[in-house]
């Protein structure tokens, strides 16, 4: 996307910790890359134009050594927002960042679905909001992550604006299926 998550994950790894973006738009990477300039991050962030479904873990690998200086080229986490529910193939897009984790990974999906309780009435509007972003509101792309979790106790879960905003956080069992 845009980078708008560059800020807090930068701040949450300070004060070494290093961010890949992937997005296959070039004008949504155009505008990250104007705010890695703007904000002096170009010795933490990297960004990758590729397709989720078609990501080649080389070029992750290239991205974290060439941000680290060494290593074994593996990401630590995964962090994808409302970007899962946009995929038409989000296994392989799972499948394919999975690869580019090291074992023991930690894992967030931030997604959407159809709003419950007094939310609901809110449903069309959401349903029409996702709609138009060519997002799938029944997605639920955190299921993966359920399913792909070392154990039931590591998985986070937190729901706002009345079940619509999900997010989801855990350890992966290792780092690809």
């Amino acid at each position: 996307g845009t980078g708008l998550n560059f800020a807090p994950l930068l701040a949450a790894t300070e004060p070494s910790g290093i961010v890949i973006g992937i997005d296959r738009s070039a004008e949504m990477l155009a505008v990250a890359q104007r705010r890695i300039d703007r904000e002096g991050w170009s010795d933490r962030v990297r960004l990758i134009r590729a397709d989720a479904a078609e990501l080649r873990p080389e070029a992750v690998a290239r991205a974290v050594t060439d941000l680290r200086g060494d290593g074994d080229g593996q990401a630590d986490a995964v962090f994808a927002t409302y970007s899962l529910s946009v995929i038409t193939e989000r296994e392989a897009a799972w499948r394919r960042a999975r690869g580019c984790l090291r074992p023991g990974a930690r894992a967030c999906i931030v997604d959407m679905q159809p709003p419950h309780g007094v939310w609901r009435v809110l449903s069309p509007l959401a349903r029409l909001a996702c709609a138009t972003g060519g997002a799938d509101i029944s997605a639920r792309p955190w299921r993966m992550l359920d399913r792909d979790a070392v154990d039931p106790s590591s998985v986070r879960r937190a729901e706002r604006k009345g079940g619509h905003i999900v997010a989801v956080a855990a350890t992966l069992a290792s780092g690809s299926p």
